[in-house]
């Protein structure tokens, strides 16, 4: 059985994609081009569920997150982790806005802030732009995704491939392998919120 998608509609990978196409058709065995836009599909939808589930980027790219104040001098920021801090302002209930990046320290690999006074509280009152990612992503990370991509491939949507023989941990599709699974519990970051 074939995914009952047409996959011709989206043929680019997002800026998010851990692996290439090529990747992915060397690690399935496939000759290049042979589906080439249901991978590319793949590659986005695994991407960005490593990203969702592990709460990390892996490829660097730029991220503003809106935050809000809880009173205390730290905030996690949505991704890790940070290979720079481009700025941290708080708004003011007039409209007004103060630049603090000076005033803030960062744990980088957590991606969390510190700020040498308090986060004033309220809703949604301090942005944040930074770079998130890995300057290299892990092999781990690399082949995990292979692995969902390959699965996800090699997959009916009515019976499970027969191609890993592995448990899953849920019975719906779009799940990890349980290979990949093991990985990405390794870099799942715990997100209050």
């Amino acid at each position: 059985m074939t995914f009952p998608i047409n996959f011709h509609w989206f043929n680019v990978l997002n800026p998010n994609a851990i692996i290439t196409v090529a990747q992915a058709e060397e690690y399935i065995g496939l000759g290049a081009g042979a589906d080439t836009d249901r991978l590319e599909t793949l590659i986005n939808a695994a991407s960005t569920l490593v990203e969702n589930f592990t709460h990390r980027q892996f490829i660097p790219r730029s991220v503003t997150d809106t935050l809000s104040g809880l009173g205390n001098n730290v905030l996690m920021l949505d991704l890790a982790p940070v290979q720079a801090l481009t700025t941290v302002t708080l708004a003011h209930a007039d409209n007004s806005t103060t630049d603090i990046t000076s005033n803030v320290k960062i744990d980088n690999y957590a991606g969390m802030l510190f700020y040498s006074s308090k986060f004033p509280d309220g809703f949604q009152n301090v942005t944040v732009t930074y770079t998130a990612g890995y300057a290299t992503t892990p092999a781990d990370i690399i082949l995990a995704c292979e692995d969902t991509v390959a699965y996800w491939y090699k997959q009916d949507f009515l019976e499970w491939s027969e191609h890993f023989k592995l448990a899953m941990e849920t019975s719906l599709p779009g799940a990890f392998p349980t290979t990949a699974l093991a990985v990405l519990k390794n870099y799942r970051r715990l997100v209050l919120g």
